[in-house]
């Protein structure tokens, strides 16, 4: 069930997978206003019906660490009260800070997941195993969720398929096929830009180019904006400045 974020891009993107009594939920980011909204910074996921449920709750699974994905956090968990968070290193490292600035860090659960095991967690009554994906963030993860009925889900997270990236590793495409292989009876994607024809641009490529840019200027200063999640584009910066 999609709480926030079905079919929109960069809003307050959270799921809910349920098995009996059991609950899973999946990502909890906000939405930042658009301009017409005066006075309002962001918003977040609706979860007041979620409320009466707490105890059923097994746990946060977290993709990756985009504010659209996890800025919600520090807000909802309170009213869910506290269930576990799983998610890689980085991700959940951007989650403590943001808990910590909201108190609420000594109350949290941390599970570290490393994407290069293949192995399934117990989590309530379903199996979950986070597989690595590519995105403009590093240490993303897409999940794979299977029930005691036989339903297998597969969620994408943010991804792109990159077989040279900056930090990850190459896109694992055989990964994703041995677990497409099992017989996949839902999949949630993520799918800005998929009906256009053609290859999201390696981040190879893109260094390549900036290193153009960079060494062919000579006159006065050149100003570079990027995101600050995009770790891997400062770095790709940091690289080619040590060289220049």
């Amino acid at each position: 069930m999609p709480i926030g974020g079905n079919n929109e891009t960069g809003a307050k993107n959270m799921s809910m997978v349920q098995y009996g009594d059991d609950l899973l939920l999946i990502d909890c980011g906000v939405q930042f206003a658009d301009d017409d909204l005066h006075g309002i910074d962001y918003s977040i996921p609706d979860v007041s019906f979620l409320t009466k449920y707490t105890k059923d709750i097994k746990g946060f699974l977290l993709t990756h660490a985009h504010l659209d994905h996890i800025g919600a956090l520090k807000h909802v968990l309170p009213a869910l009260g506290m269930p576990p968070l799983y998610g890689t290193r980085l991700t959940l490292g951007l989650v403590k800070k943001s808990l910590t600035e909201a108190g609420l860090l000594p109350h949290a659960t941390f599970i570290e997941i490393d994407t290069a095991i293949e192995a399934k967690h117990k989590i309530g009554q379903f199996q979950v195993e986070f597989f690595p994906v590519n995105h403009s963030v590093p240490d993303c993860a897409g999940i794979y969720v299977e029930t005691p009925g036989g339903a297998k889900l597969v969620h994408t997270g943010d991804f792109k398929i990159d077989y040279t990236p900056e930090l990850d590793l190459p896109f694992q495409m055989d990964r994703v096929e041995k677990i497409g292989k099992r017989g996949i009876t839902m999949l949630m994607s993520d799918s800005t830009g998929s009906p256009r024809p053609g290859h999201t641009m390696s981040e190879k490529a893109v260094g390549e180019a900036l290193d153009e840019v960079i060494s062919n200027h000579t006159k006065g200063r050149l100003f570079i904006a990027a995101f600050s999640s995009w770790i891997s584009r400062v770095q790709q910066l940091i690289t080619i400045c040590e060289r220049e």
